[in-house]
């Protein structure tokens, strides 16, 4: 088998535009450790996702509250055809086994899709600091000293950018909270039984030059060959 071939191969979820800014920084992310990226949009056949070693659900839009049970009218429009797509991808990932890694609107989808639900607008919550929008890492979190995002960042504290106005509220099935924000808004979820199952509320694909944070791209991918190891069919 080709050097090429043996790279796990990821699937990067994101709007239909192939200009879309956060799948790009995230497929940048990918090559720099090693793995090879796939881009999917709405339309694709979510069942191309059982070609798949891994998946990364990109930010972007609000989530359809209808899809989490909530009756608030949404704070701007939603991608509809976004959110069942990327829903469905997420039902063959996990019916595979695949790792998975949740990015902002990523986390809260992969929270939506284990039952859980979401705050549809973090304002309110606000009250050791300020709902500031910024690609640079300014606002500080505090990792949970179990959990895997802290082996991954070797440390319990560090500062992470933001670009949200949703956020986890009600954790889904088998997710625990990795990570908070000085107003205890959850900044990172995962699945503590999983290979690899992470969401994390900032923009790592935008800090690709600290490498705490491209660190996280790192891990998934390692995650992704030992699945791509073990699930390989056995040469006789």
């Amino acid at each position: 088998m080709s050097d090429r071939r043996r790279r796990p191969l990821i699937g990067v979820t994101g709007p239909s535009s192939r200009l879309a800014r956060g799948r790009l920084a995230a497929l940048l992310c990918l090559r720099m450790v090693g793995a090879r990226g796939r881009w999917l949009a709405p339309g694709t056949d979510p069942a191309a996702v059982r070609r798949l070693d891994g998946l990364v659900l990109t930010g972007g839009s609000d989530i359809d509250p209808t899809a989490y049970g909530s009756s608030d009218k949404p704070w701007s429009p939603p991608d509809v055809e976004r959110d069942r797509f990327e829903l469905a991808a997420l039902e063959v990932a996990e019916e595979r086994g695949l790792v998975v890694l949740g990015i902002c609107r990523g986390s809260q989808l992969l929270n939506v899709h284990r039952g859980g639900d979401l705050h549809d607008d973090i304002q309110p919550l606000r009250k050791a600091s300020k709902n500031y929008r910024t690609l640079l890492p300014r606002r500080p979190v505090q990792i949970e000293e179990q959990s895997r995002l802290n082996g991954v960042f070797g440390r319990d504290r560090f500062k992470i950018n933001a670009l949200h106005h949703q956020a986890v509220d009600s954790l889904g099935h088998s997710l625990s909270v990795a990570a908070i924000d000085e107003d205890a808004v959850v900044q990172g979820i995962e699945d503590p039984a999983h290979t690899f199952c992470v969401g994390v509320q900032w923009h790592p694909e935008y800090l690709f030059w600290s490498p705490p944070h491209l660190n996280l791209f790192r891990a998934l991918v390692e995650a992704a060959a030992r699945h791509q190891r073990e699930t390989r069919p056995v040469r006789r």
